[in-house]
């Protein structure tokens, strides 16, 4: 069950965060930056659902990213919207990839 949590986890949050992006601004050049960050996920997903602890490690420098980015700039909302995500995907992962090791 564990290993499919981060996994379904991931592709929803891809799902929902394309959803949002097609929405909001639809294919435009203010979105590039944002449909640039959403592929850079989507590769960090596939990396991640092949190798687990090297994509979970991903998912957690890639939030940590966004909370350097966004220090002063981005409201409390927006830390816990995008990379607490992040994080937790990341570290379901690397459970993941950790427990498959210990084996």
């Amino acid at each position: 069950m564990r290993h499919w949590l981060a996994r379904v986890l991931s592709a929803l949050i891809l799902v929902l965060w394309a959803l949002f992006i097609y929405l909001s601004h639809g294919f435009s050049i203010p979105s590039l930056f944002e449909w640039i960050f959403w592929t850079v996920l989507l590769i960090i997903t596939i990396v991640a659902w092949k190798k687990d602890f090297l994509g979970g490690s991903m998912f957690l420098f890639l939030g940590l990213f966004y909370l350097l980015i966004g220090w002063g700039r981005v409201n409390l909302t927006g830390y816990l919207i995008v990379p607490l995500p992040l994080l937790l995907i990341g570290a379901l992962f690397m459970f993941n990839g950790w427990r498959l090791v210990k084996k």
